[in-house]
């Protein structure tokens, strides 16, 4: 089977697309210190494409910001109701916030 294959820790740029022969996860190989986490097996339906000349960085700011939205647009939340977000700092979290405001909720975190 094809997948994205981390060897060593880094950036966007250590992601390899390989052959794999065992599509099963294994759990720290240990040729690292700390050791990498376990491969992660997952259906190719549910993943969304790259767009050409658009960049691995580039391509995941959509998708934070839609996390945050879809994560507090799935609860139902109504105006004055009280939302706890726990990590608001970051950049799903800033968008759940933002989402929370803007459906009138009164947001804590």
């Amino acid at each position: 089977m094809k997948a994205v294959v981390v060897h060593q820790y880094g950036g966007p740029e250590v992601l390899k697309f390989e052959d794999y022969p065992d599509a099963a996860c294994r759990v720290n190989e240990g040729f690292l210190s700390p050791p990498l986490p376990g491969l992660c097996v997952v259906n190719a339906a549910i993943l969304a494409k790259i767009p050409k000349g658009l960049d691995l960085i580039q391509a995941a700011l959509p998708l934070v910001t839609m996390t945050g939205n879809q994560l507090l647009s799935a609860t139902g939340i109504k105006v004055g109701q009280m939302v706890m977000v726990v990590g608001a700092v970051g950049n799903v979290g800033r968008s759940a916030v933002f989402t929370a405001k803007e459906g009138g909720a009164t947001v804590m975190f």
